[in-house]
């Protein structure tokens, strides 16, 4: 959901079922019998980074390290990359704020607070 003053503050909220995820993830590969195969295990079987390739039913897998393991990283990453110049820095600049607990909220003021209680305890439309 997305919310604006119209003046100099703009809310962007995003519910996620965690902020921060583990380290390393599984990475499938290709069935091990498929044409890619051969290019899978040549890019992860001499890395050390890397555990594995391993086989799990009939593909290829490996465990490797998250590119990014905490939202606000990946959140970063993703407004680095915008193709607007002055969106892209105005992004950058941009303050983020990760809500753990309800006292979270106490930083901001009255209105933007009450938009983003709003936003947390609205029922979607199919559930009404």
């Amino acid at each position: 959901m997305a919310w604006s003053d119209d003046r100099s503050v703009i809310l962007l909220m995003i519910s996620l079922n965690e902020l921060e995820l583990p380290p390393y993830e599984i990475h499938r590969g290709p069935p091990v019998n498929s044409d890619a195969a051969e290019g899978f295990l040549k890019k992860y079987i001499n890395e050390p980074s890397v555990i594995g390739p391993f086989i799990r039913g009939s593909r290829w897998f490996v465990i490797r390290r998250r590119k990014f393991s905490d939202i606000t990283d990946a959140i970063r990453h993703i407004a680095s990359m915008a193709s607007l110049r002055h969106l892209r820095s105005s992004l950058n600049d941009a303050q983020y704020v990760k809500l753990k607990t309800f006292n979270d909220l106490e930083i901001f003021g009255p209105e933007e607070r009450s938009i983003i209680e709003e936003f947390l305890w609205t029922r979607p439309w199919w559930l009404s």
